[in-house]
């Protein structure tokens, strides 16, 4: 009577659980199929056992030869696969596969296979939505580079490295000539479209590796790695040129841009710290602010 109920217990699982079960032999034959695997691949008990384990795991995933040897090596062996409807759709299914042998001494698998499809969707979501707060918490809102903490961050790891590696490194801080006037004028609306396309000219006048960061208001720091103080005047040229194109409509008025900048070079074999730094490109960049639409330089 205690075995009866037993295996009433057990088919009762086998039968009602949300999981699919499959009942399988090491060669890849399916022998039984539970409710839920019928349900879940679309397949009756006559399908899983004519088209067996080839039939229901998509060929192109890989993770299937290492999941057959670490079952073999262990007698079980738990991971994800991707496997396809009799639709033809595809799902990721996450599953826990033992090796047992029965009486007889004959080897047998037992696969639950849960669809993760929606967790995976979840995870996605989750993790788009984290990257989303990681921008926001590292990029400035209105021009779309780095924000000033973000900025000193890599500032930072940049002056390392230049230590570690004994690689050049060049700093630009420049800002826009007469900004003050241009919000006073045409209030701050304009202003911001102005700083818009002011970072923009930037950003389309650097290497991809360069790091272009707010420092402030209208002043913009630029981080150029493995860059020699020459190199670095290159830019800062191109960069002023660039800008000296800028055209920012605002009514019937077109607003002209210029800007100011200053330029140092960073000896990885000084004590100079970040501060050190900054405080010395800045004071460069006032210089050239006395002028106005020019670069002033130190080493």
């Amino acid at each position: 009577m205690t075995c009866y109920i037993k295996e009433e217990y057990y088919r009762f699982i086998f039968d009602n659980t949300k999981d699919a079960i499959l009942l399988t032999t090491p060669d890849g034959r399916i022998h039984h199929a539970n409710n839920a695997a019928w349900e879940m691949f679309q397949r009756t008990d006559e399908d899983f056992q004519k088209e067996g384990r080839s039939g229901i795991i998509d060929p192109e995933d890989t993770n299937l030869e290492r999941m057959l040897r670490e079952r073999l090596e262990k007698g079980f062996v738990t991971g994800e696969l991707t496997f396809i409807r009799k639709d033809g759709s595809k799902f990721i299914g996450q599953i826990t596969s033992s090796l047992f042998n029965d009486e007889n001494n004959e080897t047998w698998t037992a696969i639950i296979i849960r669809d993760v499809t929606e967790s995976k969707k979840l995870e996605r979501k989750l993790k788009e939505a984290n990257d989303k707060l990681k921008d926001l918490a590292y990029i400035d809102y209105l021009t779309g580079v780095l924000n000033r903490r973000a900025l000193i961050d890599r500032l930072g790891q940049e002056m390392e490295r230049s230590k570690r590696e004994f690689k050049p490194l060049s700093l630009i801080l420049l800002d826009i000539d007469s900004f003050k006037e241009i919000n006073d004028t045409y209030g701050h609306i304009t202003g911001d479209q102005v700083l818009k396309a002011f970072a923009r000219s930037i950003k389309e006048s650097l290497r991809a590796y360069d790091i272009l960061g707010r420092f402030g208001g209208d002043e913009f720091l630029i981080c150029l790695p493995d860059t020699d103080f020459d190199s670095a005047i290159d830019i800062a040229e191109r960069i002023r040129k660039n800008i000296a194109k800028i055209e920012v409509q605002k009514g019937d008025v077109v607003i002209k841009l210029s800007s100011s900048a200053g330029i140092t070079y960073y000896d990885h074999n000084s004590t100079e710290d970040l501060d050190t730094l900054i405080s010395k490109v800045d004071y460069i960049m006032y210089r050239s602010k006395e002028k106005k639409n020019s670069i002033y330089t130190s080493i």
